[in-house]
């Protein structure tokens, strides 16, 4: 693949817990179909990163975020299939 990192700069949905959006060029939002972006509703802004191959992300695999930057321009990374936001709440009260 290569060694060159690139640069993403991540958006998360403030309506939909465990939703991110990684782009290639920040705020460059036109590489996303409308109909994918009115599904991702409102975003806000949460960090900027230098991805490479041996970056571990939470929720995703490096490469292949990696790739959808590059081929698309972006990534998106939806909640874990077991992700409970009334259980979240119960271990945070």
């Amino acid at each position: 693949m290569g060694d060159e990192p690139i640069h993403t700069t991540i958006y998360r949905s403030k309506h939909k817990q465990g939703l991110y959006l990684f782009l290639a060029e920040a705020d460059k939002f036109d590489v996303i179909p409308q109909e994918i972006m009115k599904g991702l509703g409102e975003l806000e802004k949460s960090m900027e990163l230098e991805l490479h191959e041996n970056r571990t992300l939470a929720q995703s695999d490096v490469i292949a975020v990696m790739n959808n930057l590059k081929e698309h321009g972006f990534h998106i990374q939806l909640p874990p299939k077991d992700f409970n936001l009334e259980e979240q709440i119960k271990t945070i009260i």
